[in-house]
């Protein structure tokens, strides 16, 4: 169900703001509502150091990890600071080498030499000049002094021009030198110590990827003093040294937060929610079923408040989904052994890591269950596993692809009645019998779409009584013909209706091509065994590659499909937008200890 919640203003002096701010996230039940205000100083430091940790996390993540016991004992922040100090310096010494690279290579044709020298030289009268140009030109420089020959080249060759006179620079090819007069051999001594520092600066950032989990942690210690802050920087002032802010707390909580206030010396006001404003949505589901928490966290949606709470029916329909989409009992087996792993060994504590878990369990247990049903393991014929794993009569006959096709349309006439039925509750009796109407429509769709499709033949009289009547229905007593738009949306919905029972064969699609891929992987991976028994690897690594691309094909599939049926098909029907934003509570959502800060 959707949590009730009540419209709630904090009331405080000015003087108690920090400490009135502190008590709530301590109980951390007040969804805040901000206000239009320019962010304050503090926010904009704030935002920025998060913004600077996600980059250091990011940077490290490319990083292979290396242990260094002294870079653990480390506080996180001051581990942080040295983090973006050592970014910032390795940015400016690979910088540092490239331009040396540069002058490295403009100095390589001529060897090891001193600029000084040359300056010396010319000084006594000897002028040097280090010069690169065609043999065309070279043979141009006769008149202006004795040319020496370092490096020829079919196109540009390197030399050294000697007059006993200075030259006007403007009429020879000077060689481009490097500006900072450094010779070849201090050149390389320069790079070699900077890559020396670009070595512990890269072991420094190496040791500190070891540190990745605790710097997440500190970033999200950073979060909460941002929300403060943000908090803090929303709440109103009047002229009677008064600050107030404004949110939502759920009903249940009003007690427990009255409490509070008269405890510490602030005042709440709650009613209940206007019309016009729009609650957060807070899910509380069924223990049972929490995992289906989950999906709306992943897929980033929740019902309007005052829609409905569709939870139960959206992991139990995906449950299936998921398990047809995949199609193979074989994959389900790795989803279980992965999921088993995650949840005995890594143990996750967060309350959203273990939902996830728990549904990737339940997801996996459908899909091995199928994978029986339909004698499907990974793409191996059936004439080659054990008679407990060859499936159902039904799913292996010469028919078998219609049951399924069967088993799509049946799931689309039940998966959009569940929402029809329960509308017909929702909306009273008039509106409700509208309901029943467009759940025979629903019913006739399916009989039609088995009848066109799935065993083609005549259709039966009693799918016309089912669209007569569920059409009569529907004009009786579903439709408002005082309101322009229900009458114009009406044929509209009734095509719909149709779409969406033919929309429910892409299970069926997706399953399917996702046995032939897996069948045809298999074929492949025993051809080199034909040509040579010891070309076995080749095959190991086509069965894995085939069948981990199978396996994200599928996935994916689940993400396009089985959460489209749900989301759009099934929530047309039950008629949620998915408008609404979820609850969110003021609250300390990271403890500092053991950061070291």
């Amino acid at each position: 169900m959707i949590a009730k919640m009540l419209r709630t203003t904090v009331i405080c002096r000015s003087e108690d703001k920090e400490q009135t701010l502190a008590e709530l996230r301590d109980l951390g039940c007040l969804h805040v509502e901000l206000s239009n205000v320019p962010e304050s100083e503090a926010q904009m430091a704030l935002g920025h150091r998060i913004l600077r940790i996600s980059q250091v996390i990011t940077a490290l993540s490319d990083r292979k990890p290396k242990t260094d016991e002294k870079i653990a004992k480390t506080p996180a922040s001051e581990l942080f600071e040295s983090c973006v100090v050592a970014m910032e310096r390795l940015d400016v010494l690979k910088r540092e080498v490239d331009e040396l690279n540069k002058d490295i290579e403009k100095l390589k044709p001529w060897g090891d030499f001193s600029f000084a020298t040359i300056d010396e030289l010319a000084k006594s009268g000897v002028h040097v000049y280090l010069c690169a140009a065609s043999r065309s030109e070279i043979e141009k420089l006769g008149d202006k002094g004795t040319v020496l020959m370092l490096r020829p080249g079919s196109d540009i060759s390197y030399f050294i021009l000697v007059s006993d006179k200075e030259l006007d620079i403007r009429e020879i090819p000077r060689a481009s030198m490097p500006s900072g007069r450094l010779s070849l051999h201090e050149l390389e001594q320069k790079k070699s110590f900077l890559q020396n520092e670009i070595n512990e600066k890269n072991d420094f950032l190496a040791a500190a990827a070891t540190q990745i989990p605790r710097l997440s942690h500190y970033q999200q210690c950073i979060c909460d003093d941002h929300e403060f802050a943000t908090n803090s920087n929303n709440m109103g002032d009047d002229s009677q040294g008064l600050c107030f802010i404004n949110g939502y707390a759920p009903e249940a909580k009003a007690e427990e937060l009255n409490l509070l206030a008269r405890a510490k010396g602030f005042a709440v006001s709650t009613r209940v929610p206007e019309e016009e404003e729009l609650p957060p949505t807070k899910l509380e589901i069924t223990k049972g079923f929490r995992m289906a928490q989950a999906i709306f966290d992943f897929i980033g949606v929740s019902p309007s408040y005052r829609e409905w709470d569709v939870s139960i029916a959206f992991l139990v329909f995906l449950t299936i989904f998921f398990a047809m989409l995949v199609g193979d009992g074989g994959y389900g087996l790795i989803f279980l052994a992965v999921s088993l792993f995650v949840k005995f060994k890594v143990r996750p504590k967060s309350e959203a890591a273990v939902n996830a878990v728990n549904l990737f369990l339940v997801l996996s247990f459908a899909t091995i269950t199928w994978g029986f049903l339909t004698g499907s393991f990974f793409g191996i014929h059936t004439s080659h596993l054990p008679s407990f794993m060859r499936g159902l009569d039904f799913f292996n006959g010469d028919d078998k692809d219609k049951h399924v096709q069967f088993i799509c349309f049946f799931l689309a006439g039940l998966h959009l009645s569940v929402a029809r039925i329960w509308q017909a509750f929702i909306q009273g009796l008039r509106r409700g019998i509208g309901q029943i109407g467009w759940m025979m429509l629903v019913w006739g769709n399916f009989f039609m779409a088995v009848n066109l499709i799935v065993f083609p033949g005549p259709v039966q009289p009693y799918v016309f009584w089912l669209y007569i009547g569920g059409f009569a229905l529907i004009c009786i007593f579903g439709v408002n013909w005082f309101h322009i738009h229900e009458v114009f949306d009406l044929p509209f919905g009734i095509i719909g209706a149709f779409v969406d029972v033919m929309s429910y064969i892409r299970l069926f699609a997706v399953g399917v091509s996702g046995v032939y891929i897996a069948e045809n992987f298999n074929t492949m991976a025993m051809m080199p065994l034909g040509i040579n028994k010891y070309l076995i690897v080749l095959t190991i690594i086509i069965l894995f590659f085939g069948h981990f691309l199978n396996i994200a094909l599928a996935l994916m599939a689940v993400l396009v499909h089985g959460i489209r049926l749900n989301a759009l098909e099934f929530s047309n029907h039950m008629q949620i937008k998915w408008a609404g934003h979820q609850y969110r509570p003021f609250t300390k959502r990271a403890e500092s200890a053991g950061l070291n800060e």
